[in-house]
């Protein structure tokens, strides 16, 4: 079953650019970890910005759950769909338990407070991706890494049934990289789906079970992973000779 699909899509900033989205078909099965893998300005944020519903495409259809993205409400949309930004900026002074609590708001009535339910799930956020010890303190003291796990636990107060990703390791080190990665997989676990940018092959292979090959605004490739990550495939994503290597049972990506 298709959670998100997107059907004949193009997309273009005014009638006169060149489009940045062409003609792209494609779905996200419900439960599936799926990474749109392209090289930088492909169209892969674009993409994200369509399945939210923050754009509206030029030609074709947006569809989640078999219905319009623009026939949601933002409070329908806001408890199926989170997004996890590359940034973003703060401009008030939250503590980290106070940011993880916006994830609520489309739980609420206007000017509503969160609840005792609304904390609780906010805190079990927080320690889902560990950094539950760190809730009173101001968002602004996080380091990068710390800040990036905040973003994934307010996404998570939404308790959504699908999350979107943009670049969710680009800033972060190996050992936090790691950490996104086994908490991405947890979720898919537990039923929430999962769609993903990247531009690196790598972090695809390790935990993705569906890939969108993305380049220049045209869908190249798409499918499970295991058919869709190829040497040939990822040489002519990125215009560079790659090999794929099986290791111990697991795909390793090698750049000539």
């Amino acid at each position: 079953m298709m959670i998100l699909e997107a059907r004949d899509i193009n997309f273009r900033y005014h009638p006169e650019a060149r489009p940045v989205l062409s003609d792209l078909s494609m779905g996200v099965e419900k439960g599936s970890i799926t990474a749109i893998l392209g090289p930088n300005g492909a169209g892969k944020s674009t993409l994200l910005d369509l399945c939210l519903g923050w754009k509206q495409p030029s030609r074709g259809s947006m569809l989640l759950q078999g219905r319009p993205i623009g026939s949601y409400s933002r409070r329908e949309a806001g408890q199926l769909i989170s997004l996890v930004p590359q940034d973003e900026r703060i401009s008030f002074g939250y503590s980290v338990i106070e940011y993880a609590l916006l994830g609520r708001a489309p739980y609420l009535e206007q000017l509503e407070m969160p609840g005792i339910k609304d904390r609780a799930i906010a805190e079990h956020a927080l320690e889902k991706t560990g950094i539950a010890k760190l809730k009173q303190r101001p968002v602004t003291s996080l380091s990068g890494g710390e800040y990036q796990l905040l973003m994934i636990a307010r996404a998570l107060s939404q308790e959504p049934s699908i999350m979107l990703l943009d670049e969710p390791t680009s800033k972060l080190d190996l050992a936090n990289q790691r950490r996104v990665s086994t908490i991405l997989a947890s979720l898919a676990q537990s039923g929430v789906t999962i769609l993903f940018t990247t531009h690196h092959p790598a972090l695809a292979a390790a935990i993705a079970t569906h890939l969108v090959l993305l380049k220049e605004g045209l869908l190249l490739e798409a499918g499970p992973t295991e058919k869709i990550l190829t040497g040939r495939n990822l040489s002519r994503l990125y215009d560079v000779p790659i090999h794929v290597r099986s290791v111990e049972g697991k795909p390793v990506i090698i750049q000539e």
